[in-house]
C-alpha cells in the first residue's frame, strides 16, 4: 500500500478507473454508452493532458481503462454487474468535465 508521498500517476489514474466504474455501475448494469463516454473522455482530457508513459511504454492515462475494464472482469465473474451492449439511454456526460 503507497503512502501518500508515494503515490503515483499510475495510482491516481487507477483510482479514478474505479471510481468511474462505480458511478456507471451505481444502477446495477453497465451499458455500451457509459463504456463508449469514459473512452471519449480518456482521450479528450487525460491523454491531451498528460503525454507521460510507463516503463512499459503504456500511456500513463490508460490506467483510468484498464482498472474501469479490470473492475467490469471483476464484477462479471461475481455475477453481481451486467453489461448491456447497445442500450444508449444512459450515458456519462462529458460534458461536465469542460471547463
Amino acid at each position: 500500500m503507497s503512502t501518500p508521498e508515494m503515490e503515483t500517476y499510475e495510482d491516481r489514474y487507477r483510482s479514478m478507473g474505479y471510481l468511474f466504474y462505480s458511478i456507471a455501475a451505481c444502477d446495477r448494469s453497465i451499458i455500451l454508452a457509459e463504456i463508449e463516454a469514459l473512452k471519449e473522455m480518456t482521450a479528450r482530457h487525460w491523454l491531451v493532458e498528460d503525454r507521460s508513459y510507463d516503463e512499459l511504454g503504456i500511456e500513463s492515462a490508460r490506467y483510468i481503462d484498464i482498472a474501469f475494464d479490470r473492475a467490469g472482469r471483476l464484477y462479471a465473474i461475481s455475477g453481481s454487474i451486467r453489461t448491456l451492449r447497445g442500450r444508449t439511454n444512459c450515458a456519462i456526460h462529458s460534458a461536465s468535465m469542460d471547463g
